[in-house]
């Protein structure tokens, strides 16, 4: 049984790079998770899984795809306001290995302007499509002070397993702390399954945190 991926090539990264730079795992912390999400935002279950981590009190991360920002920014500008942290994860979320570097960095900066109307802020966090990083775009990124994430659990809630068996899988995966843990809010399952899983980690005495920028 498939537990979670912990992508080797990024934790490589991770060790020749400072944290400043590109993140994996968060090191240095006392049993904090980070839940972190992709995709969105989208208008049926953005909200949703705001909903829950509010309730639950875990503030979290929203890698968003630029056109979903440009299309529902009052959803992205909600996350901010409520203390979540807003990244960014390109304008179109295509494959970053097939597109030539200035339409990578093109990808980025059109994001970054939208994520700035909301948190006024620029340089937001960043994470690559389908996690594809090569050592032109970092350079590229660093150079404009961007901090890289990536993400050192992954949840593959992207499979659409059962709710039972997804809550059960992630409960054996066992997070550690410090971990960057991989959602999607572009769908229901890690929305129904967070509602158990959050307190489940936190009676096993985990807190939860937004990525710092």
């Amino acid at each position: 049984m498939v537990i979670s991926t912990r992508p080797v090539k990024a934790e490589i990264l991770a060790l020749l790079l400072p944290q400043s730079k590109f993140v994996f795992r968060m090191q240095g912390v006392d049993n904090r998770l980070y839940l972190t999400f992709d995709d969105g935002p989208d208008p049926q279950f953005t909200p949703r899984v705001l909903d829950l981590l509010g309730e639950l009190e875990a503030p979290a991360t929203f890698f968003c795809i630029g056109r979903n920002l440009e299309r529902h920014p009052e959803l992205a500008a909600r996350a901010h306001r409520e203390g979540h942290t807003l990244g960014n994860h390109s304008f179109c979320h295509q494959r970053f290995g097939s597109l030539p570097r200035a339409s990578q960095l093109q990808e980025v900066e059109q994001t970054d302007r939208l994520l700035q109307e909301i948190t006024g802020k620029r340089g937001h966090l960043f994470r690559a499509p389908q996690g594809n990083w090569n050592a032109g775009l970092l350079l590229q990124l660093m150079s404009r002070g961007i901090r890289c994430v990536h993400w050192s659990f992954d949840s593959l809630d992207y499979k659409k397993e059962p709710t039972a068996e997804f809550i059960q899988r992630m409960k054996v995966a066992n997070p550690v702390a410090g971990d960057v843990m991989l959602f999607h809010d572009d769908g229901a399952l890690c929305a129904d399954a967070l509602w158990e899983l959050v307190p489940w980690w936190r009676a096993a005495g985990m807190t939860f945190a937004a990525l710092p920028r």
